[in-house]
């Protein structure tokens, strides 16, 4: 993987969120945060000292979510919208319930950022998920944005308390003026069953469910699927090394995909991907190398995809997320 081949930038720039979204990798099954995630914000400094636009001729949009928090609470995010001015779109991902409608005003004037605003259902249900969104908040921000030209999408995970509300909600978002609507029958963490108990801080608060309208799961194909680990298994290729995207999280690690991020930083879990297969993760910290050193390394020339067609070796992350 080189420079050139890069499409795609997908940066977590602050493990800090407002929200209390039940299945969070944040949090554990009893809603307490992680005692191993630092509260943190990516290292604006870092990411222009050591990611030159210039060497990325093949950049074409950037995205700014995190699995552990919300692109909003970086005190310096327009500082990131500013390094990546040149690339054609920005696409920040946010529950839309932080700041206040006069920033998202300004917002809507940076003509290559576009916002996906994830909003599971209407009043009664969002909060369901999205425990502690504040409605009015969200709905307040998301007009005075598209009302200033602003390009917004809305997204919504269907459970089983929301699904009934996908046609209200997609009449809600046209009447707004959102520009895409982006509705996805959740699967995450549903290998227990399917009911999920929500608490937070240790206290339950109720159950969530996997709705009983998902569409039936199609099963992987092509040149990264991978369906068993023993002699006869298909050798995959990273998924998103082939659309040519990599990740960068909260610590600075460029990593191969969002799924293997807590794998950088859970002591429990990380030694299963990293010490096997690459040695170090500070090797690929950008706050202490630049970006065309981190894909030179032996990690992403050979290791990676060596990783993957050992069944020894291959992680389970990546058996479990494309397979």
């Amino acid at each position: 993987m080189d420079l050139g081949s890069i499409v795609e930038i997908d940066l977590e720039i602050t493990s800090h969120c407002n929200l209390h979204c039940p299945q969070c990798p944040r949090f554990d099954n009893l809603g307490h945060l992680s005692p191993y995630l630092t509260l943190g914000h990516l290292d604006l400094a870092s990411v222009r000292r050591h990611i030159d636009l210039a060497r990325l001729p093949n950049l074409n949009r950037v995205i700014l979510e995190g699995d552990h928090g919300d692109a909003l609470a970086h005190p310096d995010l327009i500082g990131f919208l500013e390094h990546f001015a040149s690339v054609p779109v920005i696409t920040i991902v946010t529950n839309g319930s932080m700041r206040l409608p006069r920033w998202w005003q300004r917002l809507a004037q940076i003509p290559n950022v576009q916002v996906t605003f994830s909003i599971d259902g209407l009043e009664d249900t969002n909060a369901l998920y999205r425990i502690n969104a504040r409605w009015s908040r969200i709905m307040d921000n998301v007009k005075a944005f598209i009302a200033s030209g602003g390009h917004a999408t809305w997204k919504m995970l269907v459970f089983q308390h929301n699904q009934h509300q996908v046609d209200q909600v997609r009449a809600l978002a046209d009447s707004m003026g959102f520009r895409d609507m982006r509705i996805e029958y959740t699967n995450r963490s549903w290998s227990h069953g399917d009911v999920y108990p929500v608490y937070v801080a240790g206290n339950y608060m109720h159950n969530i469910r996997i709705s009983d309208k998902s569409p039936p799961a199609q099963p992987a194909s092509g040149s990264y699927a991978l369906t068993r680990l023993d002699k006869n298994f298909v050798v995959p290729t990273c998924a998103w090394r082939r659309h040519g995207k990599i990740y960068i999280n909260y610590l600075g690690h460029v990593l191969p995909c969002c799924m293997t991020s807590s794998r950088s930083w859970a002591p429990d879990i990380s030694g299963q991907l990293w010490r096997r297969i690459t040695g170090d993760v500070h090797d690929l910290d950008i706050n202490h190398h630049c970006l065309h050193d981190i894909l030179a390394k032996d990690f992403f020339q050979h290791r990676l995809q060596e990783s993957l067609a050992d069944p020894g070796q291959v992680h389970h992350v990546c058996v479990s997320n494309c397979s």
